[in-house]
């Protein structure tokens, strides 16, 4: 077994919960009604891959996404200092990327936004910017962004070519952006902290829009999903904090917090990692958390939890959960997943 893989995989065989969970509630507080015997779909791989045909193996990618203008897969391969582009089958099509701070250079890639004109607008999480290259995968510019990241950052591009980031400040949660880096709008309510400049670590979010660019969007440090509009209304919020790992992994972050004298005397920050993925479909919404062997998906016209999925690991891995991991569930009938040095395939 590949020693990365193996390092990844084992702790969380350790890790197991019976999970029933609940309605999410409206946006005005309403209770959360529980529901039980929620269906569990497990799924094999319909193939995978670890390395790219010049052997170089996949290091701690960030970012997998399906591109529905071409209809291919981009990976942000991060300590590889790369994008990796396949086709829908997973095979080999091209890459690019060379670590450095000069134009079109990578420290530690994190994420890739398409656009309708074939442009790619990649998140170079290191040198904090944002590159713009062309459908030739030619640099043609980027742009800095001054501010604190989270680790896993990226960008969403909207029907008119504009960049959602999530760039929390004392008075929204995105801003939407010019391929100059201009500002263009601000939207959506932060969650307030005692301490003003840890803000933007309490507001880390995970995003995505459906195919009417409609803009969704879970968070890190909060038990709640959101629905906002194309003008950038407040549609919904939904709670899921009664979902078992979220109130195991409370109770972790409540002992480390004690742990540190409790939260009147902590003055630092403690990310709360309530999710590490999020993804949105057609009909749905996929959350996964570090500490949980399932993909939870919710209705997303309702918030309501529809069934949880199980991926396993290929064989040659033992078949176990692969437990942690990004993914994208764009597609219409596959799921594609990054897991340490693994790229895989699964039939929806």
């Amino acid at each position: 077994m590949n020693r990365r893989i193996a390092n990844f995989l084992l702790p969380l065989l350790m890790m197991c919960f019976f999970c029933t969970f609940c309605n999410s509630s409206n946006s005005d507080g309403q209770e959360i009604n529980i529901l039980q015997d929620i269906p569990v779909e497990e799924k094999n791989p319909v193939k995978y891959i670890t390395k790219t045909p010049d052997g170089v193996e996949f290091k701690r990618p960030l970012f997998i996404g399906y591109n529905k203008y071409d209809n291919n897969l981009y990976i942000a391969d991060s300590e590889n200092h790369r994008i990796v582009i396949l086709d829908v089958d997973l095979n080999y099509i091209t890459q690019f990327g060379t670590k450095g701070k000069g134009p079109g250079e990578f420290d530690e890639p994190s994420g890739v936004a398409f656009t309708s004109k074939g442009d790619f607008v990649i998140t170079d999480f290191n040198n904090r910017r944002i590159h713009i290259f062309g459908k030739d995968y030619k640099y043609i510019s980027h742009f800095k962004i001054n501010l604190r990241l989270a680790s896993f950052y990226y960008v969403r591009t909207d029907s008119n070519d504009r960049i959602f980031a999530n760039l929390p400040n004392r008075d929204s949660l995105f801003t939407v952006l010019n391929f100059d880096g201009d500002e263009l709008e601000k939207f959506g309510e932060i969650f307030d902290y005692k301490y003003k400049n840890w803000l933007p670590e309490h507001n880390v979010a995970y995003y995505d829009f459906d195919k009417d660019y409609n803009l969704y969007c879970a968070f890190m440090n909060h038990a709640v999903f959101r629905k906002y509009d194309k003008d950038f209304n407040l549609v919904y919020e939904k709670d899921y904090s009664l979902l078992p790992p979220v109130q195991d992994q409370l109770k972790r972050w409540e002992k480390k917090i004690e742990e540190r004298g409790g939260i009147e005397k902590y003055n630092g920050y403690l990310f709360k990692v309530f999710i590490t993925c999020f993804s949105v479909d057609e009909k749905s919404l996929y959350i996964n958390n570090s500490l949980d062997k399932y993909i939870y998906v919710f209705d997303k016209d309702n918030g309501t939890l529809t069934k949880k999925l199980f991926l396993h690991a290929p064989d040659i891995y033992g078949g176990v959960n692969i437990g942690h991991l990004f993914f994208d569930c764009s597609s219409q009938d596959y799921i594609y997943i990054i897991g340490s040095a693994l790229v895989a395939k699964f039939k929806k």
